[in-house]
């Protein structure tokens, strides 16, 4: 399935009297207006391309149209507003099959979901929308998706009737609301048919086509968000606003909690005499001693441990979670591997090595004269500088901790964005 998005941005804002622009193009926050705020949030959906539908005095003003065309990662197909809200989304529809029309069939058109949504409710939850786009992609039962929240307060009409109507029979509507393509065309291809009344919101079609012309369109309803409401009134822009600011703090309290990361790893191997000498593997720098170390891999325990160290800083699962030791394509693989598959995952996260502290506990053999060679093999393979490397080694001293067959690594290590 390939997900539409429809930004309706053509209304004139009467309500709002403000007297000198829609509201739609009011500052948000800082530069940032409106549609150009919910134009970035609709960024974030998984969306094949953007329908933005503005009114004609709007289209022809380049600096605008540039400015959201940056908001947005996706591509950004510009389309002149109606005279009505049905009008405009109909225009926009009109604009999806242009875009598709060199198509041999319907089946892409068929395949498409769209998201219609009103640009002046810009803080509606993306991670919800998104959850919404899935489920229709998934369940084929389903025509339409319609967010709804309940009505809390009581509710009388303007003209003075002493009845109070009961609330629990009513709910209000929101935006984004979700479509099967070949559904909300059917409908407005029927838009003539349909009364005005039935024409406040795109889902509305489909209720007064069930009622009215027998068809059975299946409409999910999904509680909707409180803070997804509509900027109909000044007093609402504010209050938009400090949502905003408030959304902006926090992500900055967000930003500046995770510059730091920091990672423990631990690895142990059992040490096997030999009659002659061997090659052993240690921070990739090949010793020779009269031991070989037991392992499905190389058995580097200090290339291991920092690879443990790197995958718990960034909340990966540990080293065995990755490389299996009962997959035989691991079988005497070296180390060098493991480190540089955890520090492409660290890269990713946009996090580098801070410094790295390794101790090694063994009786066998002698780290002391490779510590050097240590450092800067390490560091290569982390991508940092020796500087920030720092490999220390000590004995068990007969205390009885480990046996003389057996050598021990432990890391630290701290990452930060960069």
């Amino acid at each position: 399935m390939l997900n539409i998005g429809i930004i309706l941005a053509a209304g004139q804002g009467i309500r709002f009297s403000d007297g000198t622009i829609p509201k739609q193009f009011h500052k948000l926050h800082h530069d940032t207006d409106i549609v150009e705020y919910t134009i970035s949030k609709f960024q974030l959906l998984p969306l094949e391309y953007i329908v933005l539908v503005l009114d004609k005095a709007f289209i022809q003003h380049e600096q605008l149209i540039a400015r959201y065309r940056n908001a947005s990662q996706k591509d950004l197909v510009i389309v002149r507003g109606g005279e009505t809200r049905a009008l405009s989304v109909m225009n926009a529809i009109n604009a999806i099959k242009e875009t598709h029309k060199a198509e041999q069939d319907r089946g892409s058109l068929n395949k498409l979901i769209v998201a219609i949504h009103d640009s002046v409710r810009p803080l509606f939850n993306h991670k919800s929308v998104d959850d919404w786009l899935q489920y229709m992609s998934s369940h084929a039962e389903y025509d339409a998706i319609e967010p709804t929240l309940p009505i809390v307060d009581a509710i009388r009409l303007y003209s003075g009737e002493e009845s109070v109507y009961k609330r629990e029979e009513y709910y209000t509507i929101q935006t984004p609301q979700i479509f099967r393509f070949p559904v909300i065309e059917h409908a407005y291809q029927r838009l003539h048919e349909i009364p005005n009344e039935a024409k406040i919101d795109d889902i509305g079609l489909l209720y007064y086509l069930n009622k009215h012309h027998a068809t059975n369109y299946k409409i999910l309803r999904v509680e909707g968000e409180l803070n997804n409401f509509k900027i109909t009134f000044p007093k609402q822009l504010e209050k938009a606003r400090k949502y905003v600011m408030a959304e902006e703090s926090i992500k900055h309290h967000n930003e500046n909690r995770n510059i730091f990361k920091i990672g423990t790893g631990i690895d142990i191997h059992r040490l096997k005499k030999s009659e002659k000498y061997e090659q052993i593997s240690l921070g990739g720098i090949m010793f020779k001693c009269m031991y070989n170390i037991v392992a499905h891999s190389d058995g580097d325990v200090v290339l291991h441990a920092i690879t443990d160290a790197i995958l718990g800083a960034i909340g990966e699962a540990d080293i065995g979670t990755h490389f299996q030791n009962s997959d035989i394509k691991w079988q005497n693989a070296k180390s060098e591997v493991f480190v540089q598959h955890a520090v492409t995952l660290m890269k990713r996260k946009g996090y580098k090595i801070g410094n790295i502290d390794i101790s090694i506990i063994a009786d066998q053999p002698q780290i002391q004269p490779y510590v050097q060679d240590m450092r800067a093999n390490i560091a290569l393979l982390t991508l940092t500088s020796s500087t920030n490397i720092t490999v220390k080694a000590t004995t068990t001293e007969n205390t009885g901790i480990f046996t003389e067959d057996a050598i021990y690594a432990h890391c630290t290590l701290l990452l930060y964005k960069g």
